[in-house]
């Protein structure tokens, strides 16, 4: 500053002196190294974690040199640093087990928005349950599960917990019958267990498990990692399965334009009896009748398998007749010892209004059924 001053005396004296415009010069470079030496210090706080400090030493780079190049990027990494603990939206995270070999089912990062949840008045075979809709913020980063947990991940934690599930407890869970083309209650069936009651493969989502389950799965992996994980909230599920549309179903408002997931298309058959779909898409046919292996089918905008096929899943929330006082953030919407919880998400037993992106459904803590499994969330 006070090699400017001089400047600007001196160019009363001499105007446009080459001495001038070499010594302007060299103040600039003196400048710009600064800037720069700050910039790098405050991308080195970020990387150990302080983001007020970095955004600090950042202020001051931009001081020394307001056109200071890879502001843009340390910006867009303070950005992360403060909604998604320095992950990128759309990064793929697997937290590893801190006492044990192994890790945690693979997640993907979120970016914050907002939309309208629920069913606008008019919609096809919407419910009162999934109104009235309302804007919804998502302003606090997560990541959520990039599939359905599988039995094999499901396993690692009862082998490791000793964990009972309700089926196991109860002795029941039900299966499809494809002699009636039914949902039965059969003895015997557990988590190991298909939709069939077979024994199960290890790629495949883990089925016949209550909410009681999936939350004890879901403690279990935060003991496990040391962060929280979670059920995802009703707002995040149909945020994430929405993921930027705001049509009928996920893709638009009528069939599919292409294979995107598993549930009912009437190219479907079951394995044995070859039966098809009372009520289904026209001129669909994904390739499996049951839930198919983790991983067929592609991901959504977000980079998520199966968010509206395969299998529902069961939300933190406590289930309500409608949308009247719920949380206009992406809060679960929670009363202390509710007996009933939401499950979300089309199954591949779904027919078309089940598939929309505002249907929702209830369910007793300790259900079962070989339509319903986990998908677990984070905080980051």
């Amino acid at each position: 500053d006070g090699a400017d001053r001089i400047l600007a005396d001196a160019s009363t004296v001499s105007p446009g002196s080459q001495q001038l415009l070499d010594t302007r010069s060299r103040i600039e470079g003196i400048r710009r190294n600064r800037a720069a030496n700050t910039l790098s210090q405050a991308n080195s706080a970020l990387d150990a974690g302080n983001a007020d400090l970095a955004e600090t030493l950042a202020k001051k780079a931009l001081a020394l040199s307001p056109d200071l190049a890879g502001v843009d990027e340390f910006n867009r990494r303070l950005r992360n640093a403060r909604l998604y603990a320095s992950y990128s939206p759309g990064q793929v995270v697997t937290d590893k087990f801190r006492d044990r070999h192994g890790n945690a089912p693979p997640l993907v990062v979120i970016p914050t928005g907002s939309f309208m949840m629920g069913a606008p008045g008019g919609e096809s075979g919407a419910r009162a349950s999934e109104q009235p809709q309302r804007r919804v913020t998502i302003d606090a980063g997560f990541a959520l599960g990039r599939d359905d947990v599988s039995v094999g991940e499901f396993g690692v934690f009862v082998d490791d917990s000793g964990y009972a599930t309700d089926a196991e407890q109860a002795g029941v869970s039900s299966i499809y019958d494809e002699n009636t083309g039914r949902m039965i209650d059969r003895r015997g069936i557990t988590w190991r267990d298909d939709y069939l009651g077979n024994v199960a493969g290890a790629d495949l989502p883990v089925i016949h498990v209550s909410w009681n389950d999936a939350t004890a799965y879901v403690q279990w992996l935060s003991a496990r990692t040391g962060k929280r994980y979670r059920l995802p909230s009703e707002a995040e599920f149909e945020y994430t399965l929405r993921a930027g549309s705001s049509t009928r179903y996920p893709w638009g408002d009528g069939n599919p334009p292409r294979v995107v997931d598993n549930f009912t298309g009437d190219g479907d058959r079951s394995p044995k009896l070859k039966r098809s779909w009372a009520k289904a898409f026209r001129r669909y046919d994904d390739g499996y009748w049951g839930p198919a292996p983790i991983g067929k089918f592609p991901p959504n905008a977000f980079g998520l398998i199966d968010m509206d096929g395969n299998v529902s899943v069961w939300m933190a929330d406590c289930w309500h007749d409608n949308y009247t006082r719920a949380p206009a953030d992406s809060s679960a919407w929670m009363n202390p010892g509710c007996a009933e919880h939401v499950i979300r998400g089309g199954s591949w037993g779904s027919a078309p209004d089940q598939v929309r992106a505002a249907y929702r459904i209830s369910a007793r803590s300790n259900t079962r059924s070989a339509r319903v499994g986990i998908r677990v969330a984070r905080d980051l």
